[in-house]
């Protein structure tokens, strides 16, 4: 790859990647595996459970371990410097006597597990070196 190229992976191979392995992400694969950083300028994280509440250890493990292994590793990657992470609604917590629209200054009270596991992902990319 060219610097300043953007590395995809398409949903299916991923998916076929997680159901071969029987493990739910890339980035905490038990056997050790990496993140295919090499030569990536840029990564777009969009995994989650969006239901924590029916398996809160595998969200957990997904919504934040796999977060802050991504971010750990691509702190120690030459090239992977940029992230844009999907965070949540669910980290303002229950909006509807909130007058609209939400920003960025609206305070966080997250109401449940998934606006939790965000928010704590989001204040990990925010002190990290990315």
């Amino acid at each position: 790859q060219r610097a300043g190229q953007l590395a995809l992976v398409v949903g299916r191979e991923i998916a076929r990647a997680v159901r071969a392995a029987d493990e739910p992400l890339l980035f905490e694969h038990p056997r050790g595996a990496r993140a295919p950083l090499d030569g990536v300028d840029a990564v777009v994280h969009l995994a989650a459970i969006l239901t924590p509440e029916k398996t809160p250890e595998l969200a957990r493990r997904v919504n934040v371990g796999a977060t802050l292994s991504l971010v750990e590793q691509m702190e120690a990657s030459p090239t992977a410097r940029r992230l844009v992470f999907a965070s949540s609604h669910g980290i303002f917590g229950e909006v509807q006597d909130r007058e609209p629209p939400l920003r960025v200054e609206t305070p966080v009270t997250p109401s449940s597990d998934y606006g939790r596991q965000k928010l704590a992902c989001e204040q990990a990319i925010r002190q990290s070196e990315l």
